[in-house]
């Protein structure tokens, strides 16, 4: 997970570096790029969490599915 997310930032760093290299002059739609960027780290990040708590979660449900089943009987 912190491997992809390195990954991901090492290559919008690069692909930025070029972009300002290629245009010293103009710097329209990093701005955009650099939201784009933010976007979709924070999807990565959010899909990483999400599967992270997914087994406890699944867990916890089941516990209590169990707990209220004996309760009822």
């Amino acid at each position: 997970m912190l491997y992809t997310i390195c990954w991901v930032w090492s290559i919008c760093g690069g692909i930025q570096h070029f972009m300002m290299v290629k245009r010293k002059s103009s710097q329209s739609g990093n701005i955009f790029f650099a939201l784009f960027g933010a976007v979709a780290l924070v999807g990565i990040l959010g899909a990483g969490v999400m599967t992270f708590m997914k087994g406890p979660l699944a867990t916890s449900v089941k516990i209590t599915r169990i707990n209220t089943a004996e309760t009822q009987m």
